[in-house]
């Protein structure tokens, strides 16, 4: 039994150039289409050649054909059929980017609420000095007036040190070392 070869670059580029084609919906005209009109002059036959990788491609148009696709030419080149140890890998670094992005957003809604719990609590000392509030609503404000100062006093910067830490030894920061 005959091993099949491994699929080469331009098939392999190909390969993903027709799957992402598809998912947006566009035929093989409107991709040449959206090339040309980006400054890359292609007709759709010349499409059909590149996805089945019998075409060789300029590296401008393979840049052009992964911006018309919403996509990165890693993304075009390491495809299902590649090495396996290469797409655990794009797979884990992709993960670790998302839980960056969420930690990134977190430190941020921390910092809006550290603003916004010190102009709260500003506000909600003027109110209770001036006597403005009794009773129920009077130590409502005072609790929350507590809360808020503890909120206030929440020390982002060595929760931010800690990602940048984890962040560096899951990329290696020694690397930049050698």
């Amino acid at each position: 039994m005959q091993k099949k070869a491994k699929p080469t670059i331009e098939e392999e580029f190909g390969q993903a150039m027709r799957e992402l084609r598809a998912q947006r919906g566009y035929s093989q005209k409107r991709l040449a289409d959206e090339l040309t009109a980006g400054g890359v002059e292609l007709d759709a036959s010349a499409v059909s050649r590149m996805e089945k990788g019998t075409r060789s491609l300029r590296l401008s148009e393979a840049m052009a054909v992964a911006e018309v696709l919403s996509t990165t030419l890693d993304r075009m080149i390491v495809t299902d059929r590649g090495d396996s140890s290469v797409r655990e890998a794009l797979a884990l670094i992709k993960q670790f980017d998302d839980s960056l992005k969420s930690v990134e957003q977190e430190i941020a809604r921390a910092v809006d609420s550290q603003i916004l719990a010190s102009d709260v609590r500003k506000r909600l000392t003027s109110i209770t000095d001036a006597g403005v509030i009794e009773g129920i609503a009077r130590g409502r404000a005072i609790y929350l007036q507590t809360r808020l100062a503890e909120i206030s006093k929440t020390d982002l910067s060595a929760f931010a040190q800690e990602v940048i830490r984890k962040q560096e030894v899951f990329y290696g920061a020694d690397d930049d070392a050698d």
